[in-house]
């Protein structure tokens, strides 16, 4: 799910951060929010809900699409 500006309509030059479901990605911790914020102030959001007794999330495949396109774009600064 997508919060706040759409990821497609921040500048080229913006701050990414994750939260994920423990402390060490290394161990198999899931990515579950990823957050941005551009150069102009402009926010927005990717989550996902987690399973609670799994700890997994459940992605949707339009938002990780959604993501590799932002993050492939070789003119972006993050």
């Amino acid at each position: 799910m997508q919060y706040g500006t759409s990821i497609e309509q921040l500048d080229l030059v913006c701050a990414v951060d994750t939260e994920t479901t423990g402390l060490n990605s290394w161990t198999g911790d899931r990515v579950f929010m990823v957050t941005f914020c551009d150069a102009y102030g402009k926010k927005a959001a990717v989550y996902w809900d987690v399973d609670p007794f799994t700890r997994e999330p459940r992605y949707e495949a339009e938002d990780v699409a959604s993501l590799k396109r932002f993050f492939k774009n070789k003119k972006r600064t993050c």
